[in-house]
């Protein structure tokens, strides 16, 4: 049991000497030539590391920044940045590109809208057209149906006029109008055969609401006497007597 103590306390020895012989080694290097840390080459770090493991160390004495180059790190985020920025265009052009797809199908659905209510105008503008001529029309019926209703039955006017005619006048023309207006043009034998015509006409009172002498001129002879005498008379007949 002792002999096993002293043999481990030799071999410790041992270990100890060794490690004391490494590191004065390593100081007497870095004295005759200093290692700047910041420009080891990662290979050289590597087979350095790998001389000092099989010597016994089992501490790493390489930093981190050596055995991941920084050169590495800004390349891995320089790709990282790029296709961000790639993500984020593709994103922006593909929303870009909906829009413009929903502007488009909405302009399209505008026209279509408009032209439907330009039809629908035109359509209506055909059919007030219509309307105002279905109206005119209408107008032109109701005016032709209102002269049917006033129309003056002339037999039975002329058969009125016949029985209320005293004798001497004689009718050259006569004018009408659809509100029972009448003017005859005669002629007399004299004034006074003018006179007992128009005291029939006003006695007349269910054929003539009023009569009026507008005009008389006598036409002489050669010697001078009255041959008749020329007269307008004007009769405004009774309302609606002779209208249908």
């Amino acid at each position: 049991m002792r002999k096993r103590e002293e043999e481990q306390e030799k071999f410790k020895l041992e270990e100890k000497k060794k490690r004391e012989k490494i590191e004065q080694k390593k100081k007497t290097k870095e004295k005759e030539l200093p290692i700047k840390k910041d420009k080891i080459e990662p290979v050289k770090l590597a087979e350095h590391q790998a001389k000092e493991v099989e010597a016994g160390m089992r501490v790493s004495l390489i930093p981190e920044e050596f055995i991941n180059p920084p050169e590495d790190r800004y390349a891995h985020s320089l790709l990282v940045f790029i296709f961000s920025i790639l993500f984020t265009v593709l994103i922006i052009g593909a929303v870009y590109l909906w829009m413009v797809w929903q502007e488009s199908k909405v302009t399209a659905e505008t026209v279509n809208i408009d032209d439907q209510i330009v039809a629908v105008d035109k359509k209506i503008k055909d059919y007030n057209e219509i309307k105002q001529n279905a109206q005119e029309l209408q107008n032109k019926i109701g005016a032709a149906e209102g002269l049917l209703n006033k129309h003056i039955y002339w037999t039975k006017f002329f058969d009125l006029l016949e029985q209320n005619t005293v004798q001497g006048i004689y009718y050259v023309s006569i004018a009408a109008d659809t509100e029972g207006g009448i003017i005859l043009s005669a002629i007399a034998e004299d004034y006074t055969t003018i006179a007992r015509q128009l005291v029939a006409f006003n006695e007349a009172t269910d054929f003539v609401n009023q009569a009026k002498v507008s005009s008389a001129v006598a036409q002489t002879g050669e010697e001078g006497q009255i041959s008749g005498v020329s007269f307008n008379i004007d009769l405004q007949l009774t309302n609606n007597v002779f209208i249908k």
